[in-house]
């Protein structure tokens, strides 16, 4: 179902006499008002559940020496207790706050060599301790793109008439 339909529907609904014929670029108060509602509802029902059109698996191979790796392009956030090594079978610790990240990175004290830990920070995930080998790495997450163009494209919002939510209207 297009953003069109979605919003001529739900003017037809609350009994509206005016049922815009087109809501992107429409001036009209009742067009801008319902478009205004449908982004605000659909970004709402967006980060406050997990969806499972939205749910979306990453796996990346550590680089030797390198801590900090990027997150994909569509990342909203990420599912917890997803995030794992799948070399060691072991799940990652995180994602810690800058406060505990800096107990960690300047504490004297040791940590067991099978765990390892993890921080989001400037759209980079940091892993700690920095990889001394090649390992692969897998996490689940929620995708940002929410809406579809009407030729597939994943967006992050309206942009058409004929655009669709990616979860059910």
């Amino acid at each position: 179902m297009s953003l069109l339909t979605i919003c001529q529907d739900i003017l037809k609904e609350t009994k509206s006499t005016n049922i815009p014929n087109a809501i992107i670029g429409n001036n009209d108060d009742v067009a801008k008002q319902i478009f205004q509602a449908i982004k605000v509802s659909i970004t709402d029902l967006a980060r406050n559940y997990q969806w499972q059109e939205l749910q979306k698996e990453h796996t990346f191979v550590s680089v030797v020496n390198q801590a900090t790796y990027s997150l994909p392009t569509d990342f909203d956030r990420m599912i917890d207790n997803t995030f794992w090594n799948a070399d060691q079978n072991w799940n990652m610790i995180g994602g810690l706050t800058g406060e505990n990240w800096r107990v960690l990175k300047n504490s004297l004290i040791t940590q067991a060599e099978t765990i390892e830990y993890f921080r989001i920070r400037n759209n980079l995930i940091e892993i700690h301790r920095t990889p001394s080998v090649v390992e692969n790495y897998v996490f689940e997450y929620i995708s940002k793109y929410i809406v579809k163009s009407s030729g597939g494209t994943n967006q992050t919002e309206f942009l058409a008439d004929t655009d669709i939510p990616v979860i059910d209207e």
